[in-house]
């Protein structure tokens, strides 16, 4: 009996040190196989007291648990070893789409780079040529542009009463006489007869309310209040022309001018980018399009060249800051 149970528990070492090994390769049907174990473990510190029959029936258990573990053990193994192998295969897969796609994004890059290049170097060639062709046009140049003048309401009040004015000792240095205001009065269909007066331009003209950019007049025939217009909205809570013309007719009053004058009368003139209409009706609206014709149309007819010149860039810089047409093509039209 005791040699028995020394040969059993050499076997159990034995045993023990196998199930420590494939318990750490498996925790499935090994695991299940460790309780077993334990129960038969338990079991046999008693085997010493019982007889013989219940030894030999718990040796048949501990045979059965034996032959049913290196099975375990091996299926346990091989699914590792199936499932390393597909995650080795899926690792390789992944790696090569990432080069695919690595190589791909970088032929892109390289194309487009190429693309790229080759825009800047035509984009290039082609300004050098228009820059080349501009030495005998100069087509971007405009000295209005240059002093900054561009949007600013006094200078083109300024430049409006300069293109009116036939007093060559007044504002109108252009040495024209009355040619822009004939010119002025024919675009808006106004009796152009009235620039044959002796008429007088003044500008920033006070009234009792207001103060008006332009004023052109000649008593006891006609006066004219202009009003000049950028970016900036009517002033007096947008009421400025209602009250401009209070002050026009009592203007109109000490000129001895009546606003049904038959050779003259009453006029009054609102100038804005779109030629918006202004809160008094009384007021008839005007675009900087038509002044810019106006002054087209001067630069065509004026003998002096420097004032054709001048005349002409500053129409060019109506349209193109003012009213956003193409400059170019407006220029080319009038020429």
């Amino acid at each position: 009996m005791l040699a028995r149970e020394i040969n059993a528990r050499e076997k159990i070492k034995h045993l023990f040190d196998g199930f420590s090994a494939a318990r750490t390769a498996s925790a499935g049907p090994v695991y299940q196989a460790a309780n077993r174990f334990n129960q038969f473990i338990e079991g046999f510190s008693s085997a010493r007291f019982i007889g013989e029959r219940q030894v030999v029936e718990r040796f048949a258990h501990f045979k059965q648990l034996l032959e049913g573990y290196k099975p375990t053990k091996d299926q346990s193994a091989s699914m590792s070893a199936e499932r390393a192998q597909r995650f080795q295969a899926l690792a390789g897969r992944f790696a090569e789409l990432r080069r695919r796609s690595v190589n791909q994004a970088r032929a892109a890059a390289q194309n487009s780079h190429q693309k790229f290049q080759g825009f800047i170097a035509g984009f290039s060639n082609a300004f050098d040529q228009w820059a080349e062709g501009q030495r005998g046009k100069a087509d971007r140049f405009n000295v209005l542009e240059l002093l900054g003048l561009k949007t600013n309401e006094m200078s083109h009040s300024r430049m409006l009463a300069w293109l009116l004015d036939r007093n060559y000792c007044g504002h109108g240095t252009h040495a024209q006489g009355s040619l822009g205001f004939k010119l002025f009065l024919a675009e808006l269909r106004l009796p152009t007869e009235l620039a044959d007066a002796r008429y007088v331009v003044r500008q920033e003209v006070p009234g009792d309310d207001s103060r008006i950019d332009i004023e052109v007049a000649k008593l006891g025939r006609f006066v004219m209040h202009i009003e000049v217009k950028i970016r900036a909205p009517e002033g007096h809570n947008h009421q400025q022309t209602t009250l401009e013309w209070e002050n026009l007719r009592q203007r109109a009053e000490k000129l001895a001018v009546k606003e049904d004058q038959k050779d003259g009368g009453i006029f009054a003139l609102y100038i804005t980018p779109s030629g918006q209409k202004p809160s008094c009706d009384k007021f008839r609206p005007v675009t900087w399009q038509q002044v810019a014709n106006v002054f087209y149309r001067f630069a065509d007819e004026a003998q002096a060249g420097d004032v054709r010149l001048f005349a002409r860039h500053y129409a060019g810089t109506l349209e193109r800051f003012i009213i956003g047409t193409n400059n170019q093509e407006s220029e080319e039209h009038h020429a």
